[in-house]
């Protein structure tokens, strides 16, 4: 029993250094010796490639693909949509950072995350150099102790915000702080959706380290004493949640 399908590619033509694009037919066939998976399906299948009047008979070995765990496959979708919000979280602090060069430079002078908390909530609080001439300095302690930011005194925070502004017309001002406005709310959105993928990641990890261990923690010919896939890619040293659960996702079939 044989299937052929004609397939056609593109190859490059090495003389001429253009594509050009050939036809040749497979064959699939069953006739070799053969094992049978537990479906009944064949296991290995032979292979015959014909370029024009020529057949080339190759042997190849295909393996059954057995469906992903229910756990693995939010794993993978959870990790894909951790990626996607970095991402978007790096997109908006861009375009946060290309409004405060209009008019506020000296407040990217604190060299610090435009994305974290406590930056963004000292923008709400001193978003024009009008308003940093009038913050007051109990204010910025409170918010460098509530957040836990030690890098900066407060005294250091006020006499950046309060360097020498740029002299720009008070439109640029309006619509680049309405702009960073809109963006501030954006990236809280972000960081709070990230959150919860980064809690969700973490409860199916420890889930999956939860089956894989032996109830009674004895290991016999039965029960061998091995540890899961997660438990042990957690061991190694810069493999967080994320990471491990790309591997563990998109990389299962290898391990």
């Amino acid at each position: 029993m044989a299937a052929y399908v004609t397939i056609k590619t593109r190859l490059n033509n090495l003389q001429r250094g253009c594509p050009v694009w050939i036809g040749f037919t497979v064959q699939l066939t069953s006739d070799y010796p053969s094992s049978l998976d537990r479906n009944g399906c064949p296991v290995w299948i032979g292979m015959g490639v014909q370029f024009g009047s020529d057949w080339v008979h190759e042997f190849v070995g295909l393996r059954s693909i057995a469906p992903l765990d229910d756990t693995v496959i939010e794993l993978r979708d959870c990790s894909r949509r951790a990626e996607d919000l970095k991402k978007e979280r790096t997109r908006l602090t861009n375009q946060i950072r290309q409004q405060l060069w209009r008019y506020y430079p000296q407040f990217l002078e604190l060299k610090a995350d435009l994305a974290a908390a406590w930056v963004l909530e000292l923008w709400d609080r001193a978003p024009t150099p009008k308003r940093a001439r009038r913050i007051r300095m109990s204010t910025v302690v409170k918010l460098l102790k509530k957040h836990r930011i030690r890098r900066f005194t407060a005294r250091q925070v006020i006499d950046i915000l309060r360097s020498k502004p740029l002299t720009v017309p008070e439109g640029v001002t309006a619509s680049a702080t309405s702009y960073i406005g809109s963006l501030v709310r954006r990236v809280d959105l972000v960081r709070e959706e990230l959150t919860a993928v980064e809690q969700k990641i973490q409860a199916k990890l420890d889930s999956l380290k939860a089956r894989a261990e032996p109830a009674d923690g004895e290991s016999t010919p039965e029960k061998p004493d091995t540890l899961p896939d997660a438990t042990i890619l957690s061991s190694l040293p810069g493999v967080g949640p994320v990471v491990l659960a790309t591997l563990l996702s998109e990389a299962s079939g290898a391990l």
